[in-house]
C-alpha cells in the first residue's frame, strides 16, 4: 500500500511542477534579502558587492554579530550559473533559516562565526528564466563575437517552432553520431558503434545559421560565462570565456568581496558541479607540478571527511557526474583562494529501482523522490547511466506530463530535404526540481552548515605553566592546541599570501623584559589534535598576555600575572 501521505504528494506533484515559476527573480531575490536585513538589524546586514554588466546589483548578506573580523567564517556561494535557479533559492532558503527559525546549537555558533550568503552572482543571465522566450542562458549581458567573424551577437537562437521555448534540433544524417534511445523513443543517446543498421541524427540547438558559417547559434546575446571566467584553469579563446580571466565586473566584486575577508575557512557554492556527494582524490602526479591541479594530500583528506559528513546528514546517493570545470568558482576558491571549497547542486533526479516484473504480485511502492524530497546523491553514477534517461523515467514515475516537448517536424532551410523535428526537454527541468522539492534539501543542507561550523579548527591553550627563577625571572611554558576536528586552514593555503598563518605572541608590560623566546611568532597549519610549544623567559614582575590565533580560527588569550 502507498501511504497516504505520499498518495497526496503524487496527486497534486504534476501541478507543483507546472508551477515551477515560483522561483525568485532578480527583484525578488533583492527583496527577500532585504526583507531579513530589516527584520534582523542585530544579525545581518545587506550591501552590493558588484553590478553586472547589464547593471544589475548584486548583492551579499552577512550573517553575525559584533566585531566580525576575527570569527571564523563560511562564505555561500549560487547563481554563477544562470541556469540554475536551485541553487539561488537554497542559499535564500539557507538564509532565512539561520535568521528565522534557527536551531540552539546554531543560535550559539552564530555568536562565534559569520556567514557570507552571495545567492546571485549572474543575475543577467538568471533573468532567462522569467523571460518569454526561454533558454538556457548562462553568459552575462557583455556583447561579444564569440566565432571571431568581426560581428556581435549576429547568430542567436531562433524559436523556430513558436513555442516560446529553445530547445533542440534533430536531424536525420548518415555524418551524425546520436540515435533513438530504443526504450523511450524521446531520448536521444551517443550511438553505439557495436550495432550495425542504425539511424543516426545530428543534435543541434533550435535556430539557423545565420551568418552561413557552418555554425549554429554560437554568438547571439548572453556574453561571458561567470563560471567560466575565473582564473584558475582558464581557458582563453573560448566562447563564453572572456578576453581574460575574471574580465566582467561579476567576478571581480566576488573576488575583491572575498579576498577583504581574511576570515573566510571554507566556500560552499552551489552550482552544476559536484564534489561533495563524491569527494576529489589526492593524486600525487596532479600535486607534483608546478601549476597543482589537484588537492593537496591533507586536503583530499578533508575533502573525503566532509563529504562523508555531507552524505551522512542528507542521506544522498546516486550522483551523476558533475566535476568542476575550467575557470570555475569553485575551482578558483581552492586553487587560487586557498580555501577549503565545496560544490553541490543540491538536487537532482533520483535513480529509480528497476522495475518489478509484469505479473508480480507484490504491491507497487511509491517512487522515489530521494532523500529530503530532492532526489539522490552520493557516488557518481556509473559511466554507462544518461541522465536524459533517468531523469525521463523519474518524472514518469510521478505522472509528470509537461517536462518534455513532442519531438515535431519543421522544414529547415539549411537543411533542404532532409528529416528535421524541433523537441526535447524544456529548459531548466532536469536540475531545477519545484519548490515543494527544495524545502527538505534545505533542511538537510542547513544541519549540514551547521555540522562544517561545529567541526571548524578551535585552539586552545593548555597545560600553561608560570615557574619563578632566581630573582624576578619567570619561565612561562605550555601548549597550543587545535581542539577542532578540521585543520585550521588548507595545506595549499600554507602555499598562497591569502590564507594569515596563526599567529602566536607573549605581549609584555613596560618594566618587562622578554629574555628568551620570540614576542611574535608564525606558524604553518595545524591538523586537528596537532599543538604547538612554547617558552618564554621573562624579566620583571607584572602581567603578561599571552595570544594565539588567526581570523579563520579567532583569537584566543590568557592573562598570567607574574609575582
Amino acid at each position: 500500500m502507498i501511504p497516504f501521505k505520499w498518495s497526496i504528494l503524487f496527486c497534486f506533484l504534476p501541478l507543483l511542477l507546472n508551477a515551477q515559476n515560483e522561483y525568485s527573480d532578480n527583484a525578488a531575490i533583492n527583496k527577500r534579502l532585504t526583507a531579513l536585513a530589516n527584520q534582523h538589524k542585530a544579525s545581518a546586514r545587506i550591501h552590493q558587492i558588484a553590478s553586472s554588466r547589464g547593471g544589475k546589483p548584486i548583492y551579499q548578506l552577512t550573517i553575525g554579530k559584533g566585531d566580525l573580523s576575527f570569527k571564523p567564517g563560511l562564505a555561500i556561494v549560487a547563481g554563477v550559473e544562470g541556469n540554475h535557479p536551485a541553487g539561488i533559492e537554497l542559499a535564500l532558503k539557507l538564509a532565512e533559516k539561520f535568521l528565522n527559525s534557527p536551531t540552539d546549537s546554531l543560535s550559539k555558533l552564530l555568536e562565534e562565526t559569520v556567514i557570507f550568503i552571495i545567492p546571485c552572482v549572474n543575475p543577467d543571465a538568471h533573468d532567462q528564466y522569467f523571460a518569454s522566450l526561454k533558454y538556457e542562458r548562462l553568459g552575462n549581458a557583455s556583447s561579444t563575437d564569440d566565432d571571431r567573424d568581426g560581428i556581435k551577437d549576429e547568430d542567436p537562437y531562433e524559436d523556430l517552432n513558436k513555442d516560446g521555448f529553445i530547445s533542440m534540433m534533430r536531424i536525420q544524417n548518415p555524418a551524425g553520431d546520436q540515435l533513438i534511445n530504443k526504450d523511450d523513443a524521446r531520448i536521444m543517446v551517443k550511438r553505439d558503434k557495436k550495432e550495425l543498421d542504425q539511424v543516426l541524427y545530428q543534435l543541434i540547438t533550435e535556430g539557423s545559421d545565420n551568418d552561413k558559417d557552418g555554425k549554429f547559434n554560437e554568438d547571439g546575446p548572453g556574453g561571458i560565462h561567470i563560471n567560466k571566467n575565473f582564473s584558475f584553469d582558464y581557458q582563453p579563446f573560448k566562447p563564453g570565456t572572456g578576453e581574460h580571466a575574471v574580465s566582467e565586473p561579476e567576478n571581480i566584486g566576488l573576488l575583491d568581496s572575498l579576498f577583504e575577508k581574511w576570515n573566510v575557512f571554507a566556500v560552499l557554492t552551489f552550482a552544476l558541479e559536484n564534489n561533495l556527494s563524491e569527494p576529489v582524490k589526492f593524486d600525487k602526479q596532479k600535486t607534483a607540478k608546478r601549476i597543482i591541479t589537484g588537492p593537496l594530500e591533507s586536503d583530499g583528506k578533508v575533502n573525503e571527511h566532509i563529504s562523508g559528513l555531507y552524505n551522512k546528514i542528507t542521506k544522498t546517493k546516486d550522483a551523476p557526474s558533475m566535476p568542476q570545470g575550467s575557470g570555475s568558482f569553485s575551482s578558483w576558491a581552492y586553487f587560487h583562494y586557498g580555501r577549503y571549497s565545496y560544490v553541490t547542486p543540491g538536487w537532482w533526479a533520483p535513480k529509480l529501482e528497476a522495475a518489478a516484473p509484469a505479473d508480480s504480485t507484490k504491491t507497487e511502492e511509491a517512487p522515489k523522490k530521494g532523500p529530503g524530497g530532492r532526489g539522490g546523491q552520493g557516488g557518481p553514477a556509473t559511466p554507462a547511466e544518461n541522465y536524459d534517461i533517468r531523469y525521463s523515467k523519474w518524472a514518469d514515475s510521478l505522472g509528470i506530463k509537461d517536462y518534455f516537448l513532442p519531438w515535431t517536424k519543421i522544414e529547415h532551410p539549411d537543411f533542404p530535404g532532409m528529416n528535421v523535428e524541433v523537441g526535447g526537454f524544456k529548459p531548466y527541468m532536469k536540475h531545477n526540481p519545484p519548490l515543494a522539492y527544495l524545502n527538505d534539501v534545505a533542511d538537510t543542507h542547513s544541519k549540514f552548515v551547521e555540522e562544517l561550523l561545529k567541526q571548524r579548527a578551535q585552539l586552545a591553550f593548555q597545560q600553561v605553566k608560570v615557574d619563578k627563577l632566581e630573582g624576578d625571572v619567570f619561565r612561562i611554558s605550555g601548549k597550543i592546541v587545535n581542539t577542532g576536528l578540521l585543520p585550521t586552514h588548507s595545506e595549499l593555503g600554507d602555499k598562497t599570501r591569502w590564507v594569515r598563518r596563526i599567529r602566536s605572541r607573549i605581549q609584555i608590560g613596560g618594566p618587562q623584559t622578554l629574555l628568551i623566546g620570540t614576542g611574535k611568532s608564525f606558524h604553518n597549519k595545524l591538523e586537528p589534535g596537532e599543538i604547538i610549544e612554547f617558552q618564554y623567559l621573562v624579566s620583571g614582575r607584572g602581567k603578561v598576555i599571552l595570544e594565539a590565533g588567526s581570523p579563520m580560527v579567532g583569537l584566543i588569550s590568557q592573562s598570567l600575572d607574574l609575582k
